[in-house]
């Protein structure tokens, strides 16, 4: 029981660099153009089209930034990093504030596990990189 209650720890750190999501907003698509492209962009975001609908615009941004940023996600000694710069980001399409975002998800996970660690409760962490690297083959919108 206590080892599923710290997998889910993994598992909500997870989420945090896919998700991004806390506000609802309907967005339909109203040419069959714009539809196509939108299902491309639920698909490379890893969403139903439903589930991509209730992401605003700025969640939308905020889960691809994480996206890309998880490939350069390092774990060591239970703390989770990036191994890229605010600069780097920014030269693949990644804003400061998507990247700073980022950073604070990261941080708050960091606090979970810390706070984990320190009550000798065990925890098991993910390395996220396999699961970026599988999910990018099953992507065949483009």
């Amino acid at each position: 029981m206590k080892k599923n209650k710290f997998q889910l720890i993994s598992a909500f750190f997870f989420s945090l660099l896919f998700l991004s999501c806390s506000q609802k907003e309907q967005n339909i698509s109203s040419t069959a153009s714009s539809e196509k492209n939108s299902i491309c962009t639920a698909s490379e975001l890893g969403l139903s089209e439903a589930d991509f609908s209730e992401l605003t615009p700025k969640q939308r941004e905020q889960r691809a930034a994480n996206i890309k940023l998880s490939e350069f996600v390092s774990l060591k000694d239970s703390v989770y990093s990036l191994t890229i710069s605010q600069k780097e980001a920014e030269a693949m399409g990644i804003s400061e504030e998507m990247y700073k975002n980022a950073l604070n998800e990261m941080k708050v996970a960091n606090e979970a596990i810390a706070k984990c660690n320190k009550e000798g409760k065990p925890i098991t962490l993910t390395d996220v990189k396999p699961s970026i690297q599988e999910s990018k083959k099953k992507q065949h919108c483009f």
